[in-house]
């Protein structure tokens, strides 16, 4: 077994400190910083690259059983809808039985599209999974759109974390305008770019699929620093006054959900989102929707970037 697994096995065996009753400073950071929190969780095993990483920048899959038939499927775990209790059908049981166990691969989507991809040297490799309880006549099945299915469901958990965050929003989100707005916002966690949008429009109705770009409205020339009409690149950062040396996340949502997410956002939620910025701030509360986008960059970035 790997070093490291040694001793995140020993270090499990070990009874958990409960949590400070009165936390130092320096620990109200760590429990608000998305990345900390990300790095102090356990340590798991990619199946398919044979690495150990910690568990937040893995993409988890269990085996659910088709209810028509005998066969076993693979969905992400973590980003599957569990049905409310009350809309459950009364033959549910109150746990839904997942055979067999958790199998990680690292969350990327050409990761998971070599696995469909002919010559990839992944071909099929889920058949490879480790599930023991499972018996050897077992019909498993591993989806043929995988990476796009898993990108579907991160985009629709990112919007879902937004939308919740928004209806609660007590400071927790803000807009701005223009980039001189950005800079003096304060208690900065993150800045979202949503693409540029004419101020004094209507509400944008959810872009349908293949409009043309040319339909959209178009902002007004501002102070920002995104020349690119493409907005900022994949693990674009931004440095936050008055302390210039913090850099912070600069998440372009257009990529990240699609334009169609963001238009929904925008229609949902036009006094926040219909703005080319939106500062989510270093809160307790937003740490979980900032966890979900940097998770979300992560599985849309190219293999050779990260």
């Amino acid at each position: 077994m790997a070093p490291i697994a040694t001793s995140w096995t020993a270090a499990r065996l070990k009874p958990k400190l409960p949590a400070p009753l009165n936390p130092t400073p320096f620990q109200k950071r760590l429990m608000r910083n998305p990345y900390a929190v990300a790095l102090s969780k356990p340590v798991r095993l990619c199946a398919l690259t044979r690495t150990w990483l910690p568990r937040s920048f893995l993409q988890p899959f269990e085996l659910v059983p088709r209810p028509d038939t005998d066969e076993l499927w693979y969905l992400p775990r973590d980003l599957t809808t569990r049905v409310p209790r009350e809309e459950r059908d009364e033959t549910e049981t109150n746990k839904r039985s997942r055979p067999g166990r958790r199998n990680y691969v690292l969350a990327n989507q050409e990761l998971l599209e070599a696995v469909n991809s002919k010559r990839s040297g992944l071909t099929g490799s889920w058949a490879r999974f480790s599930n023991p309880a499972v018996g050897p006549g077992a019909k498993l099945r591993w989806r043929a759109d995988m990476d796009e299915f898993v990108c579907k469901m991160m985009r629709k958990k990112v919007e879902g974390e937004l939308v919740a965050l928004m209806k609660w929003n007590q400071g927790q989100l803000s807009h701005a305008k223009t980039w001189d707005a950005v800079v003096k916002k304060k208690q900065m966690g993150a800045l979202l770019w949503l693409g540029p949008y004419k101020e004094g429009t209507d509400t944008p109705e959810p872009r349908v699929e293949g409009e043309a770009a040319t339909n959209l409205p178009q902002a007004p020339l501002t102070s920002s620093p995104i020349t690119d009409e493409k907005g900022p690149g994949q693990f674009a950062t931004i440095s936050y006054p008055p302390h210039w040396e913090k850099k912070l996340p600069l998440h372009n949502l257009v990529m990240l959900l699609g334009q169609e997410g963001v238009d929904s956002l925008r229609a949902q939620f036009p006094n926040i989102m219909c703005h080319e910025f939106v500062v989510v701030k270093d809160k307790q509360e937003t740490v979980s929707v900032r966890q979900w986008l940097w998770k979300l960059q992560q599985f849309l970035s190219k293999l050779e970037d990260n």
